[in-house]
C-alpha cells in the first residue's frame, strides 16, 4: 500500500504560497506546473510501496511523467491515445521525445489508446494521476473502470478539477453535459458513491486545481 499518511503530511507542512517547485528539464509543453510537479514527484519518489506503480491516464507531451519520475527508479504506466496537435505535430512526436531525451523509455508502459478501449491488465497502482478527457461523465467512467487496479492506500491526484466545460465536450453517453464544472461532477459523485473507500484530502490552488483523495479498499 502507498503511504499514503506520509504524503498527506506532507502536503499540509508546506503553505501553498510558498509550495517547492519541480524544475522540469527543457521546455516541455504542457499545464503542469512547477507546484504540481514537485507533489508528484514526491508522491512518486517516497509513497509507492514495492511492487507498486504509478499510473497517468492522460500524458499529453510527457511533461508530469517527467517529474514523476525523476530521481527514482520507479515504473509508469500510462494510457493516452496520443490524438492532441501541438503546433502542427501530433503529441506523440513531443511525448517520445521527452521520454528518450530524459532516459525514461525502459521504465514506461504505453497504451496508446482511451480507458475505453484499455484490453491489458495493470499492474498494482500506488499512486494515480487522473488527467483525460475532462468532458462531462469521462472521469467518472474512466475511474470507475481502473480502480479495480488501485492498491489499498492508493493516492489518487484528479487534475483540472475545476476546469470549466463549456460548449464542444465530447460527452459520455450515459452522462448529461456538465457545463460550468464537468470534472467536479464527476469526481464529487464517485467520492460519493464509494465513501467508505474514499477520503478526500486537500484541494490545491494551481492552474484549476486538483484534488487530492486516498483511495482505501
Amino acid at each position: 500500500m502507498a503511504h499514503v499518511g506520509e504524503f498527506i503530511s506532507w502536503l499540509h507542512s508546506h503553505n501553498w504560497d510558498e509550495f517547492p517547485e519541480f524544475t522540469f528539464p527543457g521546455d516541455i509543453p504542457g499545464w503542469c506546473t512547477p507546484q504540481m510537479g514537485a507533489m508528484l514527484n514526491y508522491a512518486v519518489s517516497e509513497c509507492l510501496d514495492d511492487g507498486e506503480s504509478y499510473l497517468e491516464l492522460g500524458s499529453f507531451c510527457g511533461r508530469s511523467l517527467v517529474a514523476a519520475l525523476s530521481n527514482n527508479d520507479a515504473h509508469a504506466e500510462v494510457i493516452d491515445p496520443q490524438n492532441l496537435k501541438v503546433a502542427d505535430k501530433d503529441s506523440a512526436f513531443f511525448w517520445n521525445r521527452t521520454v528518450d531525451d530524459n532516459g525514461l523509455r525502459d521504465r514506461i508502459t504505453l497504451h496508446r489508446t482511451t480507458y475505453q478501449s484499455l484490453v491489458d491488465d495493470l499492474p498494482t497502482i500506488g499512486v494515480f494521476l487522473v488527467d483525460g478527457d475532462h468532458s462531462s461523465g469521462q472521469t467518472y467512467e474512466a475511474v470507475t473502470k481502473l480502480q479495480r487496479y488501485l492498491s489499498n492506500n492508493t493516492i489518487v491526484i484528479f487534475d483540472d478539477y475545476l476546469i470549466y466545460g463549456g460548449h464542444g465536450q465530447s460527452v459520455h453517453p450515459d452522462h448529461d453535459v456538465e457545463m460550468q464544472w464537468p470534472v467536479k461532477r464527476d469526481v464529487d459523485r464517485w467520492t460519493m458513491e464509494n465513501c467508505h473507500n474514499v477520503v478526500p484530502n486537500a484541494h490545491t490552488p494551481w492552474g484549476t486545481s486538483q484534488l487530492i483523495v486516498h483511495f482505501k479498499r
